[in-house]
């Protein structure tokens, strides 16, 4: 009796504090790079889920229904951009105009990116080779994330931070290594 008691109250205690806790944010990202950016900002804040898996040409994707169904249905929806998922352009103008939609790699300095020879206003849109060019993807996942839920601006700012850090870290690993390559071996193995 007693211990039936004590649960009662445990339930009635934690009823109102459950109220309290919001839902993760429901995200749906075209990559799998979009995707884990998502996951280092948003942390427990969000539920991600990725279309494309591993393998799969972006250029080349056809979203399914279910796909369809799940951008629909999400409360963010993170898209590449630069040309990236052409073939989804359209689908993604027009669903951003019931719910947020962002291109995060549209806002990338232009002048950073590597211009097309043959395609006027179309840019490389690999930029998650680069962690210089990744870190201002980063920047705008933050952002949206932030416009989505506002009221976890603090905890996006600090995930944002770190996650920084570590492209930073690894970005002068890089250059490190890279460094330590002989001039003119760099492309050993390779016909010019």
């Amino acid at each position: 009796m007693i211990r039936r008691q004590f649960l009662a109250v445990l339930a009635s205690l934690a009823l109102p504090v459950a109220g309290w806790a919001q839902a993760p944010l429901k995200v749906v990202a075209t990559t799998g790079m979009i995707a884990d950016t998502v996951r280092q900002i948003g942390g427990d804040q969000v539920e991600v889920k990725s279309l494309m898996g591993p393998g799969v040409d972006p250029h080349a994707y056809r979203q399914t229904r279910s796909d369809i169904v799940a951008m629909t249905r999400a409360d963010l929806v993170l898209w590449h951009g630069l040309y990236l998922e052409a073939q989804m352009e359209d689908f993604f103008h027009d669903l951003g105009r019931k719910r947020p939609v962002v291109a995060v790699a549209e806002g990338v300095d232009k002048s950073k990116l590597r211009a097309h020879d043959d395609y006027a206003d179309k840019y490389d849109p690999h930029l998650w080779m680069s962690p210089v060019l990744w870190r201002d993807v980063v920047i705008e996942v933050q952002q949206a994330l932030t416009e989505a839920r506002p009221e976890a601006a603090g905890l996006f700012a600090a995930n944002t931070r770190a996650f920084l850090d570590r492209i930073d870290r690894l970005h002068a690993y890089g250059q490190q290594v890279l460094a330590q390559v002989p001039r003119g071996q760099a492309a050993a193995g390779h016909s010019p």
